[in-house]
């Protein structure tokens, strides 16, 4: 028998009751399992072993203690929850939105209901998907799912939402269990918690008995209640009731154990409009642009033009259009512009929760570049090539797109990535590019799609970016 003690207010029982038994919180309305303090606060009591003279007890049974799930099978568990799309929430921040709701008109049974919902972000970022699940035994359509606008940090928003038509058989106090999920670069954050004492009031109902129960409900005396009656009609002819200056009520929330990621659509566009396109790379999944970076969307994100950028290398342009790929750029230089166009991305609201921009790695380019080999006649269809001869990069999408509909994989210019196994001096490029070496070493990688490793802090005229859209790791 223990002591049951609410997480989230800290209420306690003056009753103790059976480990694991459901109470209900008679402070802030939500519901809990009673669980011995070493759950509740993470800090496990010291094991109590057999005595002197007892059977000792073995490693595994010593091991068992201090970690009731066995390791091995922890590792598993979360193995098995990255690759569904879930991940734990561990050292995450606290859940950002903060939830109320307000009642200004009266619920009355068999009648039309209508409430307000408040949100607020309380987090330093954007949050970009948001959504709001009601659920009572009085919704007769079921549960109601309100979708919400991106909130930026700090922004507080209200809004009113149409509980439909209520369950004329259910009225009294009932329950109103409410589900806010917030997406976050994280992931999908999902809480919990319930708004208890909300009262539905009988078709019959007398001024009287409503302001004495709207007045008990939200701790008011019931003679100063403005009350207005007769100004709406509900779809079934009783009067709508209107209580003014309805206070707002908080619902204490309980964030759930784990961040889910949704999986996108199999094509997928920014704000940039850069055409993103799901390439299967193993188990998972990764989203490539379908174009090389280009010019006009480098100084998007950036603020720097083609020519201010060749202008670091002391070198003449070859080639300036905003639809052409932009190049020039060394490996750092590519990171950051991923990581800016996160932030922008996020600050309007177009980043998908739980996904970022980066550049590919070695093994998702190669997934996603086609056919082993390539040749010279394919070539001339897919890739702006020394076969072509050309004297610069050429126009994005120009030539035909591979089977992942992805352009120029195999030319016009070469792509950063990120090594299988890095190091601060090289890293390596793919995909071939336009230029007409000595050696041809230009022209093979494209026909391969092998790759050339280049010091990190190369700046050259035929070394772009492509970036890719997955989930954070």
């Amino acid at each position: 028998m223990i002591t049951p003690q609410c997480p989230s207010c800290q209420w306690q029982s003056s009753t103790e009751v059976p480990e694991g038994t459901t109470i209900f919180c008679e402070e802030c309305g939500s519901d809990f399992s009673a669980e011995p303090s070493w759950m509740r606060t993470g800090v496990m009591e010291r094991p109590v072993f057999p005595a002197a003279g007892d059977n000792p007890p073995t490693q595994a049974v010593l091991a068992q203690a201090a970690c009731p799930t066995p390791l091995p099978a922890l590792a598993r568990g979360t193995a098995d929850m990255m690759q569904a799309g879930i991940k734990p929430n561990a050292g995450l921040p606290p859940f950002p939105l903060e939830l109320s709701l307000s009642f200004n008109y009266v619920l009355l049974a068999g009648a039309h209901g209508n409430c307000k919902y408040t949100l607020r972000n309380s987090s330093a970022q954007t949050v970009t998907r948001i959504r709001l699940i009601l659920e009572s035994d009085a919704f007769e359509g079921g549960a109601i799912t309100v979708e919400h606008d991106p909130l930026a940090p700090g922004a507080l928003d209200v809004e009113p939402i149409d509980l439909g038509q209520l369950c004329p058989a259910v009225h009294g106090q009932i329950i109103l269990k409410c589900t806010l999920e917030a997406g976050t670069p994280a992931g999908i954050r999902t809480a919990e918690g319930k708004l208890p004492g909300v009262p539905i009031l009988a078709p019959t109902a007398s001024q009287q008995d409503i302001r004495l129960q709207i007045g008990d409900n939200f701790g008011m005396g019931a003679e100063s209640l403005n009350i207005n009656f007769g100004n709406q009609e509900t779809d079934s002819d009783r009067l709508h009731r209107c209580l003014d200056n309805a206070p707002d009520r908080p619902v204490t929330l309980k964030e759930r154990s784990s961040v889910f990621v949704e999986e996108l659509p199999h094509h997928f566009i920014n704000s940039l409009q850069m055409e993103l396109m799901r390439v299967p790379v193993g188990t998972r999944s990764t989203w490539f642009c379908h174009h090389q970076v280009t010019q006009l969307q480098w100084y998007k994100i950036t603020g720097s033009t083609q020519e201010q950028q060749l202008a670091k290398k002391g070198s003449h342009h070859c080639g300036l259009d905003p639809r052409m790929p932009v190049y020039g750029m060394n490996l750092e230089e590519a990171r950051s512009f991923c990581e800016k166009l996160n932030q922008h991305e996020q600050g309007s609201g177009h980043l998908p929760p739980g996904y970022h921009y980066r550049l590919p790695t070695e093994a998702e380019w190669r997934a996603a570049s086609g056919p082993v080999n390539y040749s010279d006649r394919e070539l001339q269809h897919h890739a702006w090539t020394m076969l072509a001869k050309i004297d610069g990069p050429q126009l994005v999408g120009g030539l035909r797109p591979n089977e992942f509909g992805l352009y120029d994989m195999r030319g016009n210019v070469f792509e950063w990535c990120e090594a299988d196994s890095p190091t601060p001096e090289k890293a390596p490029v793919y995909g071939g590019s336009w230029y007409a070496d000595a050696h041809g070493g230009d022209l093979e990688a494209a026909r391969q799609g092998s790759r050339i490793l280049c010091p990190t802090i190369t700046r050259s005229s035929r070394i772009g970016l492509r970036v890719v859209l997955a989930p954070r790791l």
